[in-house]
């Protein structure tokens, strides 16, 4: 996925999340951030 411009919705219908609510609860329980810090983070890097 690095590289891509795939929002993170589609990135959730991709992973076979239906709902894109539930990957952010499951990502940020993962992760310890939710998707859109870890976009914004690496959008800055670059």
């Amino acid at each position: 996925m690095i590289g891509t411009r795939l929002p993170i919705s589609g990135v959730a219908r991709k992973w076979g999340f239906a709902w894109s609510g539930e990957f952010a609860r499951l990502y940020l329980q993962t992760f310890g951030e939710k998707p859109f810090d870890t976009v914004r983070r690496y959008r800055v890097s670059i």
